[in-house]
């Protein structure tokens, strides 16, 4: 007798992106289309932290159409290893016992792929993929591809800027904002090509053991050069990964969460540097904004929306093959690469950075300069 097809389960982990929805949507519908069924839990991993048979969530074709397009994410997004701990590993093998789950599809980062590639350790017979979602873009998926979700957040972001642009022109005001993107400057870059920032400053550039004082000093020169063409006003994108950059005696005062990761929500480092360039400016006014939570959970715009739809696909296509890795899009076919091809050679998940030697990222710190 033929044996009957195990379960999907499905995982958001990491942060909030557009596209999570569409991607949920999509697995259901393919996996119904093989006759499988989708379960969940309403917080993620986290549910494992307390009694998951309350959070447990059975997806339907019926329950998910309508979220397709929606931003957000009908399971809340986690970030939590239910590996950590002896308690909620064995509610996790619980989970997976009882409800005769053998296939599991994870939306994610790096962190969601670190953690997909140590359950497929720990769990020989699971079958496990991650669809990479992140507006931060640093995942290094081959071809250049961007990750879920990144650019719906870009083209939000870059909105949002314009509107700055044009406050700060209408008013002799300077705009210091502090966007989204951990490690990288690749969200941040992103948004000042499209919205003609008036300066950027990404990690990539800094040097290790940077200071407040160095980047303020990048940002002198601009606000000299700006004065003295009569155009006091502008945008001044910052990418929040400058922090991890910083010199040990500001490191020392930055938040880590329990893995040690530097908590960039914790500590903006634009409001930092506007703070001091208000005693340096007397006469110039200087406004923080914080990019970033407001991009995650948009609504897709189409590319987002066709692409969570291809992943989902993808999937569980290669779920059913009994395969594990990221699924990959590649123009307009999809694969699936190991976990361990993402991996460095201390185990940990690689990180996709800005290119400062390309014409891109010149042009992103020239393109608003003299406007």
């Amino acid at each position: 007798m033929k044996k009957k097809q195990g379960k999907i389960g499905i995982f958001v982990s990491g942060g909030p992106g557009p596209g999570i929805n569409s991607n949920i949507s999509s697995i259901v519908y393919f996996a119904n289309q093989n006759q499988i069924e989708t379960l969940s839990l309403k917080r993620s991993f986290k549910s494992f932290s307390n009694d998951w048979r309350e959070d447990l969530v059975t997806f339907t074709v019926e329950n998910t159409t309508s979220i397709r397009a929606l931003g957000g994410s009908v399971i809340q997004c986690s970030r939590f290893n239910p590996l950590l701990e002896q308690e909620t590993k064995r509610k996790f093998e619980d989970f997976l016992a009882e409800n005769d789950i053998d296939k599991l599809a994870i939306i994610g980062g790096d962190g969601s792929t670190f953690l997909a590639s140590e359950i497929k350790r720990h769990y020989q017979d699971l079958s496990v993929v991650v669809c990479p979602k992140t507006i931060d873009n640093d995942l290094p998926l081959p071809d250049h591809t961007p990750t879920l979700g990144f650019s719906t957040a870009r083209n939000i972001g870059a909105n949002l800027v314009q509107t700055m642009l044009a406050d700060a022109a209408s008013s002799d005001r300077w705009f210091i904002v502090t966007c989204m993107g951990r490690n990288t400057g690749l969200l941040a870059t992103g948004v000042a090509l499209a919205a003609f920032s008036t300066y950027l400053v990404v990690p990539e550039e800094l040097q290790d053991d940077s200071s407040l004082e160095d980047v303020i000093n990048l940002i002198d020169e601009v606000l000299n050069y700006r004065i003295n063409k009569n155009k006091n006003y502008g945008v001044i994108l910052l990418a929040e990964g400058i922090i991890s950059k910083m010199n040990s005696n500001f490191q020392f005062q930055v938040p880590k969460d329990s893995l040690g990761r530097i908590q960039y929500r914790e500590i903006l480092i634009g409001d930092l540097i506007r703070k001091e360039l208000r005693k340096k400016y007397l006469d110039t006014t200087f406004i923080h904004q914080d990019l970033g939570f407001e991009l995650r959970g948009s609504a897709p715009l189409a590319y987002d929306l066709e692409y969570g739809v291809a992943l989902g696909y993808g999937a569980v296509k290669f779920l059913l093959e009994k395969r594990n890795g990221i699924v990959i899009r590649r123009w307009q076919d999809l694969d699936l690469i190991d976990f361990d091809v993402f991996k460095d050679e201390t185990g940990k998940i690689k990180t996709r950075c800005v290119d400062i030697k390309s014409e891109l990222f010149t042009i992103a710190k020239k393109i608003g300069l003299d406007v």
